[in-house]
């Protein structure tokens, strides 16, 4: 073959940016483990007909006591809150992420169901964080006392 007919790679640029440095956390340490998930049909059921609920604009939080065992979260978004998988993913992410960081280092022995509703998918992931960051700490408080 011809040497004009090859493909000529452009140099490649350096870039500006800072290097891509390494997440202070895994992935399996920002995953929630699956003894911190409540993800069997019975569990959610007991939680839904038999818990307490905190409501607020963008979330119903229902919650019941576990007997001891670390926090378990259930996640509902259904496509009646938001008809896109990329938003119902983005909501979800937001309760994870606030429960990994807030919820979870202050709540042990109880079992947790987080439903979105209708107004979650307008609200911006600030609202959502801090909406989440309030149920946190009610939940927080109930337990102790």
């Amino acid at each position: 073959m011809d040497a004009r007919c090859l493909p000529v790679a452009a140099p490649r640029a350096v870039s500006a940016s800072a290097p891509d440095l390494p997440s202070p956390l895994s992935v399996a340490e920002r995953r929630l483990s699956r003894d911190r998930r409540l993800s069997r049909g019975p569990d959610i059921q007991r939680v839904l007909k038999s818990g307490r609920r905190l409501q607020d604009r963008c979330f119903r939080v229902h919650y019941l006591g576990n007997s001891q065992r670390p926090a378990r979260l259930g996640i509902s978004v259904s496509r009646r809150v938001d008809a896109t998988a990329v938003g119902r993913n983005r909501i979800k992410r937001q309760i994870r992420e606030s429960f990994r960081t807030l919820g979870r280092p202050g709540l042990s022995g109880i079992d947790i169901v987080v439903v979105a509703l209708t107004a979650a998918a307008e609200a911006g992931n600030p609202q959502l964080r801090d909406s989440l960051a309030q149920h946190w700490q009610h939940l927080i408080k109930s337990t102790t006392e």
